[in-house]
């Protein structure tokens, strides 16, 4: 969930690290964040604002004739006439997007991978829509997530400030959602809220696979199988 006070801080320090950019007041931010549509409120958090915002600096020909946080939405939604479509949800590469956030990703609709002759979809598999995971992608995610948990060095711990910690966290939580792995977690701040808590994060683990499964058990993947 994206925050009044992560949303208005982000956007202003972008703002003003941005050349020939207006810089709003404190008021006009609030009111930008109420006008949020709800639904982007619950899709985005700070992690995704950070990697949008990095893409808007790294793009070579932004949309600059309309508002800066419209401009943001495009790099993690989908675009229908360059404009982000809300109601699709998230962009279903994000995943592998995010993975490697310097790196800049045209966010040109590909019209082709949303199309079907009954209308609008996501791909099959997408994790950007748990509400489409089939019961073993949901196997298969979890299983992935319990490996990369036990691969975290609880020893490997950096020193964070306690914002970072509580994004970790939620971060975490996400994944427990479907929306992404342990390896899109590019800032590591899952990563090092997980090694500071790793018996609970195993906790939450299991109860989100007795939530989601019931008693169907994961299985133990093969070589290549779980990624990093």
């Amino acid at each position: 969930m994206l925050s009044e006070e992560d949303f208005t801080g982000s956007i202003a320090c972008a703002l003003e690290m941005l050349p020939m950019m207006r810089q709003l007041s404190t008021a006009t931010l609030a009111k930008m964040y109420m006008q949020l549509p709800s639904s982007v409120v619950q899709d985005l958090n700070l992690m995704l604002l950070e990697y949008a915002i990095k893409q808007r600096m790294l793009d070579p020909d932004p949309p600059n004739k309309i508002a800066f946080h419209m401009q943001l939405f495009r790099y993690v939604y989908p675009l229908e006439n360059n404009v982000a479509v809300f109601d699709r949800g998230l962009r279903s590469d994000l995943r592998d997007r995010i993975s490697n956030p310097d790196i800049f990703y045209d966010p040109s609709p590909q019209r082709e991978e949303f199309m079907t002759q009954s209308g609008y979809r996501l791909p099959e598999g997408s994790y950007w829509n748990p509400g489409k995971m089939t019961t073993i992608q949901w196997q298969q995610h979890f299983t992935k997530l319990k490996v990369q948990i036990s691969m975290i060095d609880q020893n490997s711990i950096e020193p964070l400030e306690l914002r970072q910690l509580l994004e970790g966290k939620n971060w975490y939580e996400q994944a427990l959602k479907g929306f992404w792995l342990l390896n899109a977690d590019a800032g590591k701040v899952a990563h090092n809220w997980i090694a500071r808590n790793k018996k609970l994060a195993q906790e939450m683990l299991e109860q989100a696979i007795t939530d989601r499964l019931g008693s169907i058990e994961t299985t133990t993947p093969e070589g290549d199988d779980v990624p990093w």
